[in-house]
Parts: C-alpha cells; structure tokens; sequence
C-alpha cells in the first residue's frame, strides 16, 4: 500500500456490526488519512473488503539440505518449509525433486494453519497433512489446505560427471536454503558457486561444508583434490608416500574425407571425429595446408602451380555442442592454416564434426594436391580418401605417398553410397600426399528429346487441307518443340500433356509448341491447323502432292492417314513414306489405343457440321468465337474474325474429321527437320480405276 493509515483496528466492527454502532449520532465520521495528510475516505465500507488475493498460491519458505558423499551416489536428506496460500477447497500441489533421484523415508505434517479467523465448518474438518506422490518420474507434494507444511524426504542423487566430483541439487526455487555436506575425503578444494557465505573445517578424517544460499533452483556443490607432499620430520622421518599415477589422456582422431572434382573447383567434405579418453577437451585444433608434391616430380611442373595456388577455403564447421570457430595463419609454416573450434563445455567420449573446404584450381585440366586436416595433439589418427567425379573429368594418379589403395565397397557406408567414386584409400597416419591430374573433355551433344509416335491425318475436302498431327513425346530439358507448317497454313489449335496451350512463332517462320519436361514418361503433343488445297479436275492424269510438316525432334516411327474426296480415282503414293494395305500396328497416343471408328462425312456441309461439333471449349478459358458455323446455322469456313492471339485456343476432342477415301502411309526413324515429298496421279475418269496394294479395302480405320 502507497499510504500508512492511522487508525486503531481494535476499533474496527466485524462484517455482522453495522457502522451506526461506531457511529454515534452527531460525532464525526473517522477520517483515515495517509502520508500527504489529505482526507482518504470518509466511510468504512473499503475496510470491510476482502484482502487482495496472493499470486501465489504455494511457495518453499526454506529448504534444508543434509548430504553425504559416498563411492556412488550422494545420500541427502531435504527437509522443506511449504506455504499454501489458497483458500478455496482445491488440491495444490509443487514439485519437490526431478526425475532421475531415488526416494526412500517421507515424512509430510502440518505445522499451523493460515492467519485468519476459522469457521465452525472450517474447525470440524480433518486436519490435512499433505501427501508425497510421484508424477511423471518426479517427487510432487500435494494438500487440499491451507497453511504450513513440514515435508521431509530422504533421496539419494547421482554425480553429474564420471569423475564424482560434481553434484547438482535441483530443487524448487524457496526463499532461503541451508546446505550441509560431509565429503568422506580430507585436502580438498570444495566450491559452492551460489552460496552466499561457505564455511569450511576438517573433522575425523572428514570434510564438512555449510553453507547459505540465496533464493535459487539449483544448487552446486565441486571438489578437486590436492595432492600434498607431507613435510619430512627431523626426529622420525617417515617414508615419503608416492602419489598415484595418473592416466595420460589420449586423443585420437578417425577422418573421412570426400573430394569432389570438376568445373575448376575441388570441394571437400571431412567428416572428423575425436575420441577422447581419460580426460575432457574443449578447444579442438587441425592443420590445413596443401599437399605437396616431392622434388623429383619437377619434370611435370606441378611444384610452380602450387607456389602459385590459393589456401584452403574453410566453407562451415557443423556439429553439436560447437560454440565457434576460426581460421588462422600458421605461425610456423607459412602456406598452412590453422582452424581452431571451441566447444561450449568441456566434452569427453566422441565427438563429430562436418567440415566444408574447398580449394580452387588453376584451370579446369591441371594438377593438383588435395588439402588434408592434421589434428594436432593427437595421438593417433586414421581414416579414409574417397575421390569422386562430379563433371566430365578424367583423373590420374600422380604422386601418392602415405595412402593405400583399397576397393570403394571397402569405404564407410557415408562414402560407398556416393556416386562417381573414381579412386578410394586409406590411411593410418597423417600427412600423406595425394597429387592428381585433372583432365577436362569436351561434352557430348546427346538427345534429350524424342517423339516414340508420330500420327498424321490428314483430310482433304477439294477445297481445304485439314491436319491433325499429334506425337508421345519424351522430354528432359526441351522448352519447345519447333514445327515447321507448310506456307499459308492457319494454326487452329494446340495441346501438351492433354491440356490447351498457346503456341508461338520464331523469327524463322515455325511453330513453338510448349513441351513438359517428363524424364522418361511419356506425353503428348498435338498440332491442329488447315491450309487451302486445290483437286486437280478433268478426266486427265494430273500429278498430285501432299505438303507435310516437319519438326525439329526425331521420330521413332510415324503413321500417316490420307482421307481424299471419292469423286476422283488415285495412283499409287510416293515419295518419302511407305503405302501400306494396314499399318503394322495401331498407334497409341497419350497412352490411349486407337480403335474407336468415327462417322464419314459425304459432302462440305457435313465436313463442317462434324468439325464443329468435334471441338470443346477449355474450361480454364472463356473464348465466345466458333469454328465451321455462324449465327444462322449455316456450316461457313473459318475466316480471320474467328482467330485470336495471345489466349489458349480450344481444345479438340480425339475424334478427328475424317470423310473421303482412306490411305495409310508409315515411315521409321523421320530425323529432325526432315522434309516429307508425297505424291500420286489422279483423275475424274470413271473408267480409270486405281492400282490396289494386296488386300486394301476402303474401310474405318482407327482414330486418334
């Protein structure tokens, strides 16, 4: 409270009186006044208030520790003062100890009850004493009452590091601790890092240690012995005792280096692991440095390019427990650096690192000699050597000293699994010396595009050319598939994978359709577009040609389907393709057989009622123009007022116009950008009749 009141609450009425009773008729109300001497309040109606509510509800007043150091464990004995400060009949409960600590004898009682005036109910209720459970692996104190509790527990805690001289206390955090330990052991530097005062003395062979902390959670207590050469005496002399050997630490060290190679750079990734026995670390150090080539290899001109190349480029140090790291300058051997890593705390067992490097190479076909990472102070060291290809390089043994050759399935899994592994080692021993010839061969152009089929149908009504060309594409790195259209041809629509796309065109005159980079499945690529066409009339043999697309990936096989107007007769087909009776198989696009047959149209109006109605709308656009009709009904040809760039165009369904007299025509291996010559005579004369391939029959073939 910011104000002291004066007033005597002994005068105070209870919540049952009335304030009249104090009151009395013509005296003045009591005034309550606070530091500035100003009029309070006037009436008593705030005293009568219930008392501001505690924000805790339970809280260790003191803990008093009693510990015992034995071979093992520590034997304590922790008794606490708990405060319960809730007044409502619910269970409160604190934690006492963590998991991981032994619990024998406990002991819980009440010691006296909050202040405040009980109630007859509150009076005929049985006292609670509290009880001691374990949760969750932890000592947890519960009650359902207010008030004071003594709670003793007899524990016993580990030590908190293999030499048994570190013990931690982790207790709830109280107002005031007391500590009392007994080290069964004499000459011996005892620290408790949060004490407020430690007092120190020697009895019966023992070392006893009190001490009084703060409010605190944790608490600390650490030893060191000393080792004390007794004094001689003059008058009996006693033989000096030999103190015990004490244990070398040794420091050994397990590489395993991966040295990637190609494009100029060698980049290298050393998985380091220490192992550290007898003692703790906390700062690791490792040489870097270049490896050397030897005198008599001056023939080869190696030794200048290393004068001339650049230090090892530490990249990242990763493991766990790291605090930082460094690079440094080697006082001593100038070309060599020193990285130096601290650790947070000192650690003892293994300990594993992921070191980056890498070092960059004079040209991309040079020599080289691969940095290596001594350990210092280690007192032995093995590990591994693997040398891996990541471009197209050829790599050469030169110098190897220090190293054997073994067999890459001999390699740690980390390493065995990695591919392009060329050349693979081990050694026993640091500083060795690996030299390699890096030679950089010129790439290979490789196909990374083809089409398994290639369909064309093609239906010409007299008038106009109709084409249908589609292919199963398989693609890893095309953007497009260039097609080159024959002259006044009008790009209707086009599709990749099923889907609508927008086609383009180059400075060159051909036709950009978007292909989808697949690997190894296959897709499809369609291409829709009609061009004007003359039929040769007269009843006089007439030469006739086909204009075929062409496109700039290969095709393993390609089918081509002719429809011609029935009004004329026709010879034999030549030129590039192959007539045949049937096709030697049945072509499959985007996976689906083609075996359902699709109605003949006889005359224009049905050729362009059937082409109407074989075109669908793409859902992910709105485009309102209509092919092959207009808004009377009439079929109409396709004019300039029914296109339009930069949109998706619609997309055809797989049923493709088809009217007139079939042919089929097959060619393998069509190279890219391979121009197709088809010929034939035809006439109007009945009496001419066409020469027939064996068992050709007009007929529904398959569609697309």
């Amino acid at each position: 409270l910011q104000f002291l009141y004066f007033i005597d609450l002994h005068l105070l009425p209870t919540k049952t009186e009335s304030k009249q009773k104090i009151m009395k008729k013509g005296s003045a109300a009591p005034r309550v006044y606070g530091n500035s001497g100003g009029r309070l309040c006037d009436t008593l109606e705030g005293l009568f208030k219930e008392p501001p509510k505690c924000p805790i509800d339970v809280f260790v007043t003191k803990v008093d520790l009693d510990a015992v150091m034995q071979d093992q464990v520590v034997s304590a004995v922790v008794k606490y003062q708990i405060t319960v400060m809730k007044r409502k009949e619910e269970i409160t409960n604190i934690t006492l100890l963590p998991s991981g600590v032994a619990v024998g004898k406990i002991e819980s009682k009440k010691v006296s009850s909050p202040i405040k005036e009980e109630t007859e109910k509150e009076k005929e209720r049985p006292t609670d004493d509290g009880r001691v459970t374990f949760v969750n692996n932890s000592t947890v104190f519960f009650t359902s009452q207010p008030g004071m509790y003594e709670v003793t527990l007899e524990a016993q805690f580990p030590y908190a590091t293999p030499l048994k001289q570190i013990v931690n206390f982790t207790l709830p955090r109280m107002s005031q601790c007391h500590l009392k330990a007994v080290l069964p052991w004499t000459g011996l530097e005892v620290s408790v890092p949060q004490a407020v005062t430690v007092n120190t003395k020697v009895e019966d062979n023992k070392t006893c240690v009190e001490a009084v902390l703060p409010p605190c959670d944790t608490v600390s207590i650490k030893w060191l012995k000393q080792i004390v050469a007794p004094k001689p005496d003059k008058v009996t002399p006693l033989p000096l005792q030999k103190p015990k050997p004490v244990k070398e630490m040794i420091l050994t060290s397990g590489q395993d280096y991966l040295h990637s190679i190609g494009g100029g750079v060698c980049v290298t990734t050393l998985h380091q692991h220490f192992t550290i026995t007898n003692g703790s670390v906390s700062t690791f150090s490792l040489e870097v440095g270049d490896c050397h080539g030897s005198a008599p290899h001056q023939a080869t001109g190696y030794n200048d390019v290393f004068k001339q190349g650049k230090h090892v480029r530490i990249l990242s140090v990763e493991g766990t427990g790291l605090k930082e790291w460094n690079v440094a300058e080697h006082p001593e051997k100038p070309g060599h650096q020193v990285l130096k890593i601290d650790m947070e705390s000192a650690v003892e067992g293994v300990v594993h690192f992921v070191i980056s490097a890498e070092i960059e190479m004079i040209s991309t076909s040079c020599l080289i000699g691969l940095p290596s990472f001594h350990p210092v102070a280690a007192n032995r060291a093995k590990g591994n050597v693997a040398i891996q290809a990541r471009t197209a390089v050829e790599i050469q043994e030169v110098e190897v000293r220090r190293l054997t050759k073994v067999d890459v399935k001999e390699m740690p899994a980390k390493l065995a699994s990695v591919p392009n592994i060329l050349h693979a080692y081990k050694f026993l021993t640091t500083g060795f010396t690996l030299v390699l010839n890096v030679i950089k061969h010129n790439d290979v152009d490789v196909l990374v595009a083809t089409a398994e089929q290639g369909v064309y149908r093609i239906t010409h009504t007299g008038e106009h050319l109709f084409y249908h060309i589609a292919y199963n594409v398989r693609n890893t790195q095309r953007q497009f598939a260039r097609v080159k259209v024959p002259p006044n041809s009008t790009i209707w629509s086009s599709l990749s994978n099923g889907s609508a796309v927008k086609p383009a065109i180059d400075a060159s005159g051909d036709t950009l359709i978007p292909l989808v980079k697949s690997s190894n499945d296959l897709f499809s690529a369609e291409l829709v577009f009609v061009r004007p066409a003359d039929l040769p009339e007269g009843q006089a043999e007439k030469d006739l040609s086909i204009e075929m697309p062409t496109i700039d990936i290969p095709v393993n096989h390609l089918f081509v389907q002719l429809w011609m107007p029935v009004k004329n007769h026709y010879g034999q087909w030549h030129g590039d393709l192959q007539e045949v009776p049937h096709w030697s198989l049945e072509p499959c696009i985007r996976g689906q057989p083609q075996s359902t047959p699709a109605p003949v149209a006889h005359n224009a109006n049905e050729w362009a009622y059937q082409l109407q109605t074989n075109v669908d709308m793409d859902d992910s656009d709105s485009v309102t123009s209509t092919i092959g009709g207009n808004n009377a009904g009439e079929p109409t040809a396709a004019t300039s007022g029914d296109l339009a760039a930069g949109i998706k165009p619609l997309t055809f369904k797989t049923t493709p116009l088809r009217t007139g007299r079939p042919f089929h025509l097959e060619k393998l291996l069509l190279a890219p950008k391979t121009k197709i010559r088809l010929e034939c005579k035809t006439c109007e004369a009945e009496k001419k009749k066409r020469r027939t391939l064996k068992d050709q029959q007009p007929k529904q073939c398959g569609i697309m």
